[in-house]
């Protein structure tokens, strides 16, 4: 679906991540139980930079709107 893209940055994914919420015991569940919580495929930079635990849409907008007020000219 992703066409190989990142959905985040829109770069081709050289290195992808299954990205998915932060539940206790992922890396102890089954991997059928573990398809429940994948949101998707995210490249290596946007998982780890973007996405860390302890991450909200609130979170994200804010910074956004940070970054917007703070934008150079």
């Amino acid at each position: 679906n992703q066409k190989g893209l990142c959905p985040i940055c829109l770069k081709p994914m050289k290195r992808a991540n299954v990205d998915h919420y932060h539940v206790k015991n992922w890396k102890h569940m089954h991997p059928n139980d573990r398809k429940q919580y994948i949101r998707g495929l995210v490249c290596y930079i946007c998982n780890y930079r973007l996405l860390t635990r302890g991450v909200t849409s609130e979170k994200l907008r804010r910074a956004a709107d940070y970054l917007e007020k703070w934008q150079m000219p």
